[in-house]
C-alpha cells in the first residue's frame, strides 16, 4: 500500500460509470473496521444491499496491517490519503485512493473515521485530456478582494453548485459571494484574510455553500495563496454526506450521554489486557479517582476507602471479568469525597470481544444505590418486626398501596369478612368499620384508612401511623380498645408503596391508661375534676371566642367547718361526696363541675346567658341539697355567679368576679345566690 501526502476527494461523474468516484464510508478504527455508514455508491460498488458488519472483509488482507497503522497515525481533524485495494461486486480487487479523516475519538471507544474512496484508474488519464476539467473536484482561482472575484473555475466547480459554464455566465456568476450564504460570507472572508495575515498560505476551510436552486450544501475548500499576484488557488469538495453523518453521530452520542445522565448512571471502560480503567471526568470526580487508572483493581483497593465488608465483592467483580465471565454484578460500599460519607454503588459489566473471540474490554455501568440499599434494609426490618407481632393480632394486612391490591390478610377477623370485601383497601375498611368498630369511632376509622390520604402522607415523608379505637366485642356485650399500627415503605423490588397494617387488642393497657389519666384529672374524694383540670378545660372553651355565652359559678357549703368539727372528718367527707353526686345529677351533659378545694366547688354552664334560667337550674340544685337528709338542719350553700363574656374573658377574670359575688352572698346571710354586678 502506498501513502500519499496530498488530499483528493472525488465527486461522482457519469462519464465512466464503471469506476468508483464518490464512495463514502464512516467506520470505527477497530479490528473489523466496523461500518457506521456507507453511501449508495460504495454499497453498489461492493455489491451490498445492507450494511455489513465489517469493512475489513472487503479489503485485501495483505493491505490491512498497513492501512490500520495509517488510521492509527491520523490526528483529530487531519485528512490524509492512502492507496488501498477494495473488492468490487465481481470479486475483483480494485486500487482506490482512500482520503481519511478522524472525526472523533471517544475515551472509551475506537476512533471514528470518515473516508472517501475513488478509483485510481481515473487518475491515470492521458495528458491529452484537459486536466482541470477531468479532476473530480471543483478547481478555482480567485482574487483576494472584497467579493473573491473568480478568475477561473473548472466544470466540476460549477457542477458542485448546480451550474454549467453557460448558466453561470447567464447568472452573472463571477465571484464567490454568490455561492456562500450571506450570513456566512463575512466570516469565510475573514478566515481567509486571517490565514494570509498570519503567514499561513496553505489552509483549509469548511463552510456552507448555496446552489443555483437555493439549497444548502457543505464544502471543504483546500486553498493555496499566491502573494505575488494576491490570488487564491483552491479545490472544492462536497462534504454534505460527511457532515450529515457527523451530525447523526453527534446526536447519537448526545442522546447516549443524556440517557445516561437521566438514568443517574455512570459508564467506564476496563481494558482487560492492560488492566486500565477509563472513566469520564464526572465519574472520576465522584469517586475521587483519575480519568485513567492503571493496575485495576489492585491500585484502587490501595488508594480508595472501600468498606471492609465489600472489599471481597469488589475484587471478585474484576476477577470475574479477567476470567472471561461475560457479565457480572456487584454492590460495593465506598467513601464518596464529594458527599463526605460512605455510599453504596451497584455495578454491572458486559464483555466486548475481538474478531477472534477473545475478551478485550469490559463496559461497566454503575450508580449510587444508597437510597435503594436503605429501603431494602427498612423493608427487611419492618417485615421481621411485623412477622413477630402479627401472630395473635385481630387483623394483619399487607397491601400494594400503589395498585390497591391486598396481598396478605391474616388474623381473627379474616374468616368473618366476605371475599368480595377483601379486594381493595376501601372495601375492607368499610366492611370492618360497619361490623366491628363502635359507631362513635367509625368515621375516624374510615378516614384513617383512606387510601388517597395514606398515599399523600407517604409522599410528604410520613411512614408510620397509629389509631386507637373501640371495637365491638364478638359476644355483643360492650366494646374493647384496639390499636391499628400502619407502616408504609417503598418496596425496592417492585417500585411500589407497600402498606402494612397490624390491629391488636390493647384493652387492658388502654383501660389502665384511662384510669391513670382519670386519677390525674379528678379529685380523689369526689371524682369530680380537680382544680388544674377545671382551669385547663375552661380555658379551652373560652379561647374559642365570644360568640357563645357561659356562666361560671362558685358554690360553698354553709358552715361546713363547724359541721366537720362537730361530726368528724369522715362525716364531712360523706357530705362532700353527696354534694358532688348532686352536681352530677343536676347538670346537663355539656356542663362540667369540679372541686376547687375544701368545701368549695365550681360549676361551668355552657351556652347560657339568661340569668332567670341559670337561677332556676341552681335552685333545683339547692333544693336537692336541702333534702339530702344528712343533718338535722337542711344543708345550704352560698353561690356566686359571673357571666362570660360580660364579666370577663379569661378564667381568672371570671373566677375573681364569681368569688366576689360569693362573698356578697355570705355577707347577706348565706343560703343565697348572687350574680356579679
Amino acid at each position: 500500500m502506498e501513502v500519499q501526502t496530498t488530499q483528493s476527494f472525488y465527486t461522482f461523474t457519469t462519464e465512466t460509470p464503471e469506476l468508483l468516484f464518490d464512495g463514502i464510508a464512516c467506520f470505527q478504527a477497530d479490528a473489523s473496521l466496523t461500518p457506521r455508514y456507507l453511501n449508495p455508491s460504495l454499497m453498489d460498488f461492493l455489491g451490498l444491499s445492507v450494511l455489513p458488519g465489517s469493512l475489513a472483509a472487503y479489503m485485501e488482507k495483505e493491505d490491512l496491517p498497513a492501512f490500520k497503522a495509517f488510521l492509527n497515525r491520523l490526528k483529530p481533524g487531519e485528512t490524509a490519503h492512502a492507496r488501498q485495494r477494495l473488492t468490487d461486486r465481481s470479486g475483483t480487487p480494485t486500487w482506490v485512493c482512500a482520503s481519511c479523516q478522524q472525526v472523533s475519538k471517544p475515551e472509551d471507544a475506537p476512533a471514528l473515521i470518515l473516508c472517501q474512496f475513488a478509483d485510481l484508474r481515473y487518475l491515470k488519464r492521458t495528458q491529452t485530456e484537459s486536466y482541470a476539467d477531468q479532476v473530480p473536484c471543483g478547481v478555482f482561482k480567485a482574487m483576494v478582494d472584497d467579493r473573491l472575484t473568480l478568475l477561473y473555475a473548472n466544470a466540476f466547480f460549477y457542477e458542485t453548485y448546480g451550474y454549467t459554464r453557460e448558466t453561470a455566465e447567464a447568472a452573472g456568476f463571477s465571484n464567490c459571494e454568490l455561492i456562500v450564504p450571506p450570513e456566512d460570507f463575512k466570516r469565510v472572508h475573514s478566515e481567509i484574510t486571517g490565514h494570509i495575515t498570519a503567514g499561513q498560505y496553505s489552509f483549509e476551510l469548511e463552510n456552507r455553500g448555496r446552489t443555483i436552486g437555493g439549497a444548502t450544501l457543505w464544502v471543504l475548500v483546500r486553498c493555496q495563496y499566491n502573494p505575488s499576484d494576491n490570488t487564491l488557488f483552491g479545490a472544492v469538495f462536497d462534504i454534505t454526506d460527511r457532515k450529515t453523518a457527523e451530525e447523526a453521530l453527534r446526536i447519537s452520542e448526545e442522546e447516549n450521554r443524556i440517557a445516561l445522565r437521566h438514568s443517574d448512571k455512570f459508564i467506564a471502560r476496563y481494558d482487560l489486557r492492560t488492566h486500565t480503567l477509563f472513566q469520564t471526568e464526572e465519574a472520576a470526580q465522584l469517586l475521587g479517582q483519575k480519568t485513567v487508572t492503571e493496575n485495576v483493581p489492585d491500585s484502587v483497593i490501595q488508594g480508595l476507602d472501600i468498606a471492609d465488608e465489600t472489599t471481597a465483592d469488589y475484587l471478585r467483580f474484576y476477577r470475574d471479568m479477567l476470567a472471561g465471565q461475560p457479565e457480572g454484578h456487584t454492590s460495593v460500599r465506598m467513601f464518596a469525597p464529594d458527599q463526605n460519607r460512605y455510599v453504596w454503588y451497584i455495578a454491572d459489566y458486559s464483555l466486548v470481544y475481538s474478531d477472534g473471540g477473545e475478551p478485550i474490554t469490559a463496559i461497566i455501568t454503575y450508580s449510587d444505590s444508597t437510597e435503594l440499599h436503605e429501603r431494602e434494609i427498612a423493608y427487611e426490618r419492618w417485615f421481621t418486626a411485623y412477622e413477630q407481632r402479627r401472630k395473635d393480632s385481630i387483623a394483619y394486612y399487607e397491601f400494594n398501596l400503589s395498585a390497591d391490591v391486598l396481598e396478605t390478610f391474616e388474623g381473627q377477623t379474616k374468616d368473618s369478612i366476605p371475599e368480595d370485601c377483601q379486594q381493595t383497601l376501601e372495601a375492607l375498611t368499610h366492611y370492618t368499620s360497619e361490623h366491628f368498630v363502635l359507631p362513635e369511632d367509625r368515621k375516624k376509622y374510615r378516614r384513617f384508612f383512606g387510601r388517597g390520604r395514606l398515599l399523600e402522607l407517604h409522599r410528604q415523608g410520613t411512614s408510620e401511623l397509629s389509631l386507637e379505637h373501640r371495637r365491638l366485642r364478638p359476644s355483643g356485650d360492650g366494646f374493647f380498645w384496639a390499636r391499628a399500627d400502619v407502616q408504609m415503605i417503598d418496596d425496592p423490588f417492585v417500585g411500589a408503596v407497600r402498606f402494612f397494617a397490624l390491629i391488636q387488642d390493647i384493652d387492658s393497657s388502654k383501660r389502665r391508661s384511662l384510669e391513670l389519666r382519670k386519677l390525674s384529672q379528678t379529685d380523689p374524694l369526689t371524682g369530680l375534676y380537680n382544680r388544674a383540670t377545671l382551669i385547663k378545660r375552661l380555658g379551652r372553651v373560652l379561647r374559642r371566642g365570644t360568640a357563645a355565652h357561659h356562666a361560671l359559678i362558685i358554690l360553698d357549703i354553709d358552715h361546713f367547718k363547724s359541721l366537720n368539727d362537730t361530726c368528724g372528718h369522715q362525716f364531712g367527707d360523706r357530705v362532700l361526696i353527696e354534694v358532688a353526686g348532686a352536681l352530677r345529677d343536676c347538670l346537663r351533659s355539656n356542663d362540667f363541675s369540679g372541686r376547687l378545694g375544701g368545701d368549695e366547688f365550681m360549676i361551668f354552664m355552657r351556652g347560657l346567658s339568661d340569668t332567670a334560667i341559670i337561677r332556676d337550674r341552681l335552685n333545683v340544685l339547692r333544693e336537692r341539697l336541702c333534702h339530702l337528709g344528712l343533718t338535722e338542719a337542711p344543708l345550704t350553700v352560698s353561690i356566686g355567679v359571673a357571666l362570660f363574656p360580660s364579666h370577663g374573658r379569661s378564667f381568672q377574670e371570671l373566677y375573681d368576679k364569681a368569688d366576689s359575688a360569693l362573698y356578697q352572698a355570705k355577707r347577706q346571710g348565706r343560703d343565697t345566690m348572687v350574680f356579679y354586678e
